[in-house]
């Protein structure tokens, strides 16, 4: 429990990657691949975090609860071969407004928008990301600064402000 009575959050259930001051080298494609996560339930901060690099990988079933802010934060990421199927925020998962403005500087993470999916100076090759329910208070199911391409199938919006993507290229399947 926080100061403030709130339930304290980890920053991510599921971290893959990282892109710390304290490494030798970033990682080179190929080197983090072949994983396969399923059916996690989290009110984390972030449903998934990753880093750096990541091919060959399936994601699958993970739910978010209430109190949730961004639902993937992929953070300097070359993506390659990468399959996310059901990502669902619950009914009563509406982002936190602390969560805006949120800065972590040893993992380079900042929060300007809540976003669904957020991309910070990513690139993808064969990213597929299927049957996906956005979280109440979202800004982008697909956000952040990153001119990605990303296969779809199956979004729904779950709040009428939430738009669609920012700066990605959406391809319907």
């Amino acid at each position: 429990i926080t100061p403030h009575g709130q339930r304290g959050r980890a920053l991510a259930a599921i971290r893959i990657g990282d892109i710390c001051d304290y490494q030798y080298r970033l990682g080179k494609i190929g080197e983090t691949r072949n994983i396969t996560v399923r059916d996690v339930l989290t009110h984390s901060r972030f449903g998934l975090y990753i880093a750096d690099t990541l091919s060959d990988c399936v994601i699958e079933n993970v739910q978010m609860t209430e109190g949730n802010g961004v639902g993937a934060y992929f953070n300097g990421c070359t993506l390659r071969n990468v399959y996310i199927d059901k990502f669902l925020f619950s009914p009563d998962a509406v982002a936190r407004e602390d969560d805006i403005g949120y800065e972590e500087k040893f993992h380079r993470v900042k929060i300007d928008a809540i976003n669904t999916f957020h991309f910070n100076n990513c690139t993808a090759e064969n990213l597929n990301i299927t049957n996906v329910i956005s979280g109440k208070g979202h800004t982008y199911v697909f956000g952040g600064n990153s001119p990605i391409e990303i296969k779809t199938q199956n979004i729904v919006v779950a709040d009428e402000n939430t738009k669609l993507c920012e700066s990605a290229r959406v391809i319907e399947k």
